[in-house]
C-alpha cells in the first residue's frame, strides 16, 4: 500500500477499526469495516472513496459514536469515541459535525432556516440569549453566502444548493474542529458543485476546520483534499497525496478505480 506522510498534530486517529454487523442473527457477521487505519491533523482534509458498500459512511457513523465498533480505537482530540453515554454523544457533536448528501432529507421541512440552524447553540451554548442566537445564526448564514433574512424561510422555499449552503451553516455554527462530508455534494449539479467545495476550502481557512471528506467522485476528492485513502471491501488498500500521479505505486483496485473515470474531454479520451 502507497504511503503518504501524516499530520503533525492529530485532530483524529482511526487505529485497527472493525465493525461486524449482524453478529447475533448472522454466522458469520458481515465485516463492513475491517482494520482501518488513518487519521487527520487540524485543518487537513482526508479523501476517502470507495465503491458503495465499501464501508465509508459506516466508518463516518462510527467516528460520530452511533455505531459501537467490533474492535480498534477512536479519538478525537486525544479522547476516545465512546457510544455508551449521550452526554458522552453530545460532547462528541460539539467537536464533529456532518454535512450529508442529501440537504432536503437532513433539513426539517416543517421548521424555518434559522430554527434549523441555531439548533447546535441550543444544546453545545445554553447561556446565549435570544438576541445572541439570532446574531449567531445571521453570521453563519452570511458567512455560507445566504442572506440573513434566508431565516424566516422554509426548506422548500430554497435550491439544493442553498439548502446545502444551510446544511453547512449548521455544521459549523459552533465552530466544530471537525466536519464530516458525506457525499455532500454529488446531489448537486456541476456549477453548484464547484460552488459549494469552493465555500468549504474557504471556511477551512478562515475556521481551521479539519473535513474527513466522504466520496465516489474521484475527481471531486482529488480537488479538495491533500490526502486520499482508497477502500476496498472495507479496508484500505491506499493512501497518497491527492496530486500523485504515480499510478506504480497504488494498488491494482485503485488503477482500476481511476481508469474508469470519464475524461470530460474527446480528444484525450481518444487518445487514451
Amino acid at each position: 500500500m502507497s504511503e503518504v506522510r501524516g499530520p503533525d498534530e492529530q485532530l483524529l486517529s482511526v487505529r485497527d477499526l472493525v465493525v461486524d454487523y449482524g453478529m447475533r442473527h448472522r454466522r458469520p457477521p458481515y465485516r463492513a469495516v475491517d482494520g482501518v487505519t488513518f487519521e487527520i491533523g487540524r485543518g487537513e482534509t482526508l479523501g476517502l472513496v470507495g465503491e458503495s458498500g465499501s464501508g465509508k459512511t459506516t466508518i463516518a457513523r462510527t467516528i460520530q459514536g452511533l455505531v459501537r465498533p467490533t474492535s480498534g480505537t477512536i479519538r478525537v482530540n486525544g479522547s476516545p469515541v465512546t457510544t455508551r453515554h449521550l452526554a458522552d454523544r453530545r460532547e462528541l457533536a460539539s467537536v464533529v459535525q456532518t454535512v450529508f448528501q442529501d440537504p432536503f432529507g437532513s433539513l426539517n421541512p416543517s421548521r424555518r432556516i434559522g430554527s434549523i440552524v441555531e439548533e447546535g447553540l441550543l444544546v453545545h451554548e445554553r447561556g446565549l440569549t435570544r438576541a445572541e442566537r439570532r446574531r449567531r445564526v445571521a453570521e453563519a448564514l452570511e458567512r455560507v453566502g445566504l442572506p440573513p433574512e434566508t431565516a424566516q424561510r422554509r426548506p422548500a422555499e430554497l435550491s439544493g444548493g442553498q439548502r446545502q449552503r444551510v446544511a453547512i451553516a449548521r455544521a459549523v455554527i459552533t465552530r466544530p474542529a471537525m466536519v464530516i462530508c458525506d457525499e455532500a455534494v454529488s446531489a448537486l449539479d456541476l456549477s453548484i458543485q464547484a460552488q459549494v467545495l469552493n465555500l468549504l476550502a474557504d471556511l477551512q481557512a478562515e475556521l481551521g476546520i479539519s473535513y474527513l471528506f466522504i466520496t465516489h467522485d474521484l475527481a471531486v476528492v482529488r480537488y479538495i483534499a491533500r490526502r486520499v485513502a482508497v477502500l476496498e471491501q472495507g479496508r484500505i488498500v491506499d493512501v497518497f497525496a491527492s496530486q500523485d500521479d504515480d499510478r506504480t505505486a497504488w494498488s491494482p483496485y485503485t488503477r482500476r478505480l481511476f481508469d474508469a473515470v470519464l475524461i470530460p474531454d474527446p480528444d484525450a479520451r481518444r487518445a487514451g
